[in-house]
């Protein structure tokens, strides 16, 4: 049958030798592939990473489930209790004491749900599954090095130490869980591990020197140093409650910036083939971070994550295809073939019935590259201005190509090769698709109904969401309680050190619109938060002060 559309398309679909070109893979527009765990657990897996704690699976624990605290702990764990076990006290009583101390929301009916991850120690007894994505390379470290490159191992080296141990060593959380999680026999002490670095290019703004971070990441740095400098004044338990919904919190949300970044480099790219013009690349760097809000704050119920996620899926695929497009193209122009010209047709389908019997190797142009920013310039970075540039210069070669493939022209044949992909991977109900959602809306407090735990609310929550009839799919974004008081401490810390003033509510709103919440183009939803802030006490009444309204912190240090 030759080479056509859906042999393309088998080549473009991931498999587990190649999940993307080897340009897109760890690009700047490749916003990982997360997959949806409880925020405790995420956290959990986070400082397991940052100190060397591997996750282990059932065949290493003799049959147990990794994820099975009590199980591990009584196995593992209570031989190496410094505790005194006064009238024999049963095994599986004293896993259920340890297990309450640390309890949190349960997310499905478990006898023992997600723990808090007060110290490292606790990641001896429970891990995610090994085969779920590792959440600190692929979100919190790519997050802090694109925020500050050089202070990236310092801040880094800083929070593993507030986190090992804490500052007080009496504290009497940390002497309960040094006597309840002893190290297992045999293991390793905790110390922090070295932390390589993200590799890859950086999702910055290159085209002001020097770059510029992207403000979700630039405002994660500040919260981390924030709680860093407030560890000493709170207790432990809040502290880490703070930490896990920054990060739970501010993660997915610079996983949706991402997202929104790499569908306006696919639709940047459909354009400058459509055009046969590239814009330089500071228009090209404004467009690809336009807007700066990309969820409405709103009480009512709208249908904001699922397009998201959707468009985030089709850019990626979009984007893959016309690299492997360009990839074919410079391998058959490597041959002498110029699939423009229509005499070197039959040579052209020769070397595709080839080319689809091996695993498509990046030719010469594309080999050790990845896609990086506009502007940004290095021996291993295929700039994203560069790159659209080359296509436009080579259209005609690319127009060719795509009619042998089956196809009128280069844009024609990005549609009909999705259109192959697309329903495997787009659906919001299984599968790629699903993961993304649900890391998102489960990490931002909207689980599952059959996961909720009316017994324990998530207060830390930034958005509920519809799950049936004419609300499926929607979302309505409310930060609780607990999160908007976490968030009115951490701007009035910024405040007093940055400007030795109390902030005010404009500094929660510029914060909610760094992260890509938009509280201000709507009067009701402004009107809703600022309603919320004063029945929580967070913000002192004032009928006519408007942005300008002072926020009462949570603790007062």
């Amino acid at each position: 049958m030759g080479f056509d559309v859906r042999t393309f398309a088998v080549l473009v679909r991931p498999s587990p030798k190649r999940s993307s070109p080897e340009a897109f893979s760890d690009s700047a527009f490749d916003a990982g592939s997360p997959q949806y765990v409880r925020p405790e657990d995420m956290f959990l897996d986070i400082q397991g990473r940052l100190f060397g704690l591997p996750r282990k699976s059932a065949q290493e624990l003799g049959g147990l489930d990794p994820a099975d605290f009590a199980a591990r702990w009584k196995k593992f764990g209570r031989t190496g209790m410094e505790l005194q076990n006064i009238d024999s006290i049963p095994p599986q009583e004293l896993a259920e004491v340890a297990a309450s101390l640390l309890r949190c929301p349960q997310r499905r009916k478990e006898r023992h749900p997600t723990l808090l991850p007060i110290f490292p120690s606790l990641g001896f007894y429970k891990n995610i599954k090994p085969n779920l994505p590792n959440f600190f390379n692929d979100q919190l470290r790519p997050a802090l090095q694109f925020a500050d490159e050089a202070d990236f191992p310092n801040l880094v080296s800083r929070l593993q130490a507030r986190i090992k141990d804490g500052t007080w060593a009496d504290d009497s959380v940390g002497v309960v869980a040094q006597a309840l999680f002893a190290a297992p026999a045999g293991s390793k002490a905790i110390a922090p591990e070295a932390v390589t670095r993200h590799v890859g290019p950086l999702l910055r703004d290159y085209s002001v020197t020097p770059s510029r971070p992207i403000t979700v990441c630039n405002r994660l740095v500040r919260a981390i140093q924030a709680l860093l400098d407030l560890e000493a004044d709170l207790p432990r338990i809040v502290w880490i409650q703070w930490l896990t919904a920054v990060l739970r919190v501010w993660l997915p949300l610079f996983f949706l910036r991402r997202c929104a970044i790499t569908t306006s480099a696919a639709q940047l790219a459909i354009e400058a083939l459509k055009s046969g013009s590239v814009p330089t690349a500071k228009d090209l760097t404004t467009n690809l971070l336009r807007p700066r809000t990309i969820l409405r704050g709103s009480a009512g119920w709208l249908n904001q994550l699922a397009p998201l996620i959707q468009n985030y899926v089709r850019a990626r695929f979009e984007l893959s295809i016309l690299l492997d497009l360009s990839n074919l193209n410079e391998w058959l122009a490597m041959q002498g073939i110029d699939a423009s010209n229509g005499a070197h047709n039959d040579r052209a389908r020769g070397e595709l019935v080839t080319y689809e019997n091996v695993l498509p190797k990046p030719a010469r142009t594309l080999a050790g590259l990845k896609l990086s920013m506009p502007a940004d310039s290095g021996p291993d970075k295929l700039r994203l201005d560069a790159w659209l540039n080359a296509m436009v210069t080579k259209k005609a070669s690319l127009d060719g190509l795509a009619r042998l493939v089956g196809a009128s022209d280069v844009c024609d044949l990005v549609e009909k090769v999705y259109a192959h992909i697309r329903p495997e991977y787009e659906p919001l109900n299984s599968g790629f698709t699903k993961n993304l959602r649900e890391f998102v809306a489960y990490n931002l407090g909207a689980p599952l109904k059959r996961d909720r735990d009316p017994t324990f609310p998530d207060e830390f929550n930034l958005i509920y969401r519809g799950e049936a009839g004419k609300r499926a799919r929607q979302i309505s974004v409310q930060p609780g309680p607990r999160l908007l008081g976490l968030l009115s401490q951490l701007v009035g810390h910024d405040a007093r050190i940055t400007y030795r003033a109390t902030a005010k509510l404009g500094d929660l709103l510029d914060l909610f619109e760094d992260l890509g919440i938009d509280f201000r183009s709507n009067p009701d939803d402004f009107e809703q938060l600022k309603g919320d802030l004063l029945r929580l006490g967070l913000m002192q009444s004032s009928a006519d002060a408007a942005e300008a309204a002072a926020l009462k912190p949570l603790y007062s240090f």
